[in-house]
């Protein structure tokens, strides 16, 4: 997901039909409200001085991610569960000692 998140390159350049894969993941959300904070790509920044955003603009990435959050994490908790119970029935998972 990395490759797709705009960690190494921005998500504009992939191929159109890779683009919306980069939505999924929490990554592109988290890298594009650090970057509006720190002033990457502001139109006021120079090399030399950088102009970062208020708080106030991330808040729709940061609702993206609280939401994400909130679906995923007990989403995971579940599947993880669910396979630990199956690995446990069936003896793929055995604690000794």
């Amino acid at each position: 997901m990395l490759l797709v998140s705009g960690i190494y390159y921005p998500v504009s350049v992939l191929p159109s039909w890779v683009q919306p894969l980069a939505y999924l993941s929490p990554a592109t959300y988290a890298l594009e409200a650090c970057r509006k904070l720190m002033g990457i790509n502001h139109p006021d920044s120079t090399p030399d001085k950088l102009v970062g955003a208020p708080l106030s603009s991330v808040l729709p990435e940061l609702g993206i991610l609280l939401l994400m959050g909130v679906v995923l994490i007990p989403l995971g908790l579940l599947v993880f569960h669910t396979a630990e119970m199956w690995a446990k029935r069936t003896g793929k998972l055995k604690r000794t000692g």
